[in-house]
């Protein structure tokens, strides 16, 4: 697995390239989600925003934003 970092460097999520399962951990909680070509997995945590996109089948795009308050 992939580990997916924010802002703050904190761990957002982690994924998996081969099979498109992507997983995010929070105080104990897990989600977890298998993505299909084009989908996205979004992640908020405070200040950060952290969208993770399967652009192809063995491929992610990361994109990362600050929220203002």
């Amino acid at each position: 697995m992939v580990e997916v970092r924010d802002g703050k460097q904190r761990l957002a999520c982690k994924y998996d390239a081969e099979t498109g399962l992507i997983e995010a951990l929070y105080k104990g909680y897990k989600a977890s989600t298998r993505l299909a070509v084009g989908e996205s997995f979004r992640v908020e945590r405070d200040t950060t925003v952290t969208v993770v996109t399967r652009d192809t089948v063995t491929t992610f795009l990361i994109e990362q934003n600050r929220v203002t308050s």
